[in-house]
């Protein structure tokens, strides 16, 4: 443990945004009743690495007592700022974009490293990074090797782009149309556009391709889809958030691999939390929860 006045809180790992003032209220009021449950990340000079908030919420309470503190040594400098992207990733509820710039932001530091390494340090899915450093490569924000340092610190050949065949036959599938006028190429999303750069499609050719869409529910069953909406309608009934939040939130959840709600509210989502030192989930969620089924079960 590491005292209160060999904190400082210069804000050189505080890679995301403020949270918004009645989640920064709501937290404040539970250190207030609580303490700091979750301890404050910092390195060996008091430099905080994660929990910028808690902190600044215990400093605005006046507290007495030091806040607990876990004190991470000879860290690199990128080891670091990669430690505080994981632990933001795994705490907040991000949404993609989030955690695509945050992703973005590690391989403008690290372009050497594997895109496995990266996904490992920060806690997020390796098809991620391959997306994104295509991204930046597309638009020469990082530069190309032909080797990169795996999780090992070993080099390896570094993945070629993969390549996909325009598809000018089949005008019935959904997705996007291009003609000859350039324009129109221009008009298109960034995701599209990087398509055309990869498969080396040039504007003035026709093409028909399936918009690329982010569909982390693929794998889901039917049954588990339909557990999915229902713990939507829960969200943004009986927990009162917005629409846009609780897409967020199941995004999130679906990140870490819970396939049904349950998962996410009972024992394996409990272990999780406590891996990652998170506030555990009332039972009162719980229970509402399985009232939420049933009354739904019942309906005509």
């Amino acid at each position: 443990m590491s005292k209160a006045v060999d904190i400082k809180d210069t804000g050189k790992y505080q890679l995301l945004p403020d949270l918004p003032v009645a989640e920064f209220e709501a937290l404040k009021a539970d250190i207030a009743e609580r303490g700091v449950v979750v301890p404050i990340d910092i390195d060996e000079d008091g430099e905080i690495l994660d929990g910028h908030t808690r902190f600044r919420a215990w400093r605005e309470l006046n507290k007495n007592e030091p806040p607990p503190t876990i004190v991470h040594a000879g860290l690199e400098e990128t080891d670091k700022r990669a430690f505080a992207r994981k632990n933001n990733i795994l705490r907040r509820h991000l949404t993609r974009e989030q955690i695509r710039t945050l992703v973005a932001a590690q391989l403008k530091e690290t372009p050497i490293w594997a895109d496995n390494r990266i996904a490992k340090e920060i806690g997020v899915d390796g098809k991620t990074v391959e997306n994104v450093r295509g991204e930046l490569l597309s638009t020469s924000e990082i530069p190309k090797f032909d080797r990169l340092i795996g999780t090992d610190g070993k080099y390896r050949p570094a993945k070629q782009p993969r390549r996909r065949k325009a598809d000018n036959t089949d005008n019935d599938n959904k997705g996007w149309f291009a003609g000859h006028d350039p324009k129109a190429v221009d008009a298109l999303p960034d995701e599209v556009k990087l398509a055309f750069f990869k498969a080396g499609i040039s504007k003035d050719t026709v093409i028909v391709m399936p918009t690329p869409l982010w569909n982390p529910a693929s794998d889901f069953t039917d049954a588990q889809l339909r557990e999915w909406e229902r713990f939507a309608d829960f969200l943004a009934g009986g927990c009162a958030k917005e629409n846009d939040g609780v897409l967020d939130h199941i995004e999130w959840i679906w990140g870490k691999d819970f396939k049904t709600p349950d998962e996410w509210l009972g024992e394996e989502g409990e272990k999780f939390r406590a891996k990652w030192r998170m506030h555990q989930m009332p039972a009162a969620i719980r229970e509402s929860w399985e009232s939420f089924k049933l009354g739904a079960a019942e309906s005509p």
